[in-house]
């Protein structure tokens, strides 16, 4: 972001923990005619900025074998209120939505019961 500061014509891309008080944020639109929509943290969120995106765990698991205990407790830590709070503190990520901590596809169900999480 420092090359972006000094150079007039800079543009660039980042997340918003490599803000400085250098540079500013833009307001984007997906189309021409707007709205256009500040990068806060509140757009971010509920993804109206165009620019946010999703962050996806995914793991190998073999229906019928139990969740590797490694991936079992990052998986419980990540998604519990703890693990939520430290992601917020981390100022780079936004906390999950409740309803996106639930796996939800096929042979996962076997994996929420072993987890002790409703399935999706």
């Amino acid at each position: 972001m420092e090359a972006v500061a000094r150079d007039p014509y800079g543009i660039g891309y980042c997340t918003s923990r490599d803000w400085t008080p250098a540079v500013r944020a833009v307001a984007l639109s997906e189309s021409d005619g707007g709205p256009y929509v500040e990068p806060t943290r509140e757009h971010v969120a509920d993804r109206s900025y165009p620019l946010s995106r999703l962050i996806y765990w995914i793991f190998l698991h073999p229906a019928g074998k139990p969740v590797d205990p490694k991936i079992r407790e990052f998986l419980r830590y990540v998604l519990s209120k703890e693990g939520q709070t430290d992601v917020l503190d981390e100022r780079c990520y936004l906390p999950s939505r409740r309803r996106w901590r639930r796996p939800s596809r096929g042979s996962s169900i076997e994996v929420c019961r072993q987890m002790d999480m409703p399935p999706g």
